[in-house]
């Protein structure tokens, strides 16, 4: 009996240290904020209104935030079925000049800055 007992708490004890532990990519297996910025690091849109939904993986909820540097980029956080950004620009105005914005998105220790280049 009392050696089971010894395994169980061995076992439970294993248990919490593997949990711990950061997989392969380098992170641990609590709150997970991820963007594929190979995909979503650089956004461009051409001179009228446009919308784009940026994807997040995460299991944080509500405990992520997004937002933009300039009054015409406009983001919001999106966590229905699909978490996400929801990035919409206003129409460029200002004839041949292009402009950029700054886009941040943050949760848990992650944080990912996308830029915006509207023509």
């Amino acid at each position: 009996m009392k050696d089971i007992l010894n395994f169980v708490c061995i076992a439970l004890v294993l248990i919490l240290v593997v949990s711990c532990f950061k997989d392969e990519a380098g992170v641990s297996h609590g709150d997970v904020f991820e963007i594929d910025m190979d995909s979503f690091g650089l956004i461009s849109f051409d001179r009228s209104t446009g919308e784009v939904f940026i994807p997040v993986k995460t299991n944080m909820g509500q405990g992520w935030s997004v937002e933009s540097s300039d009054e015409w980029c406009h983001v919001e956080r999106v966590s229905k079925s699909v978490h996400g950004i929801s990035v919409t620009v206003d129409e460029n105005k200002s004839g041949d000049s292009a402009r950029s914005s700054r886009i941040v998105a943050r949760g848990g220790s992650e944080e990912y800055m996308i830029t915006v280049i509207q023509k």
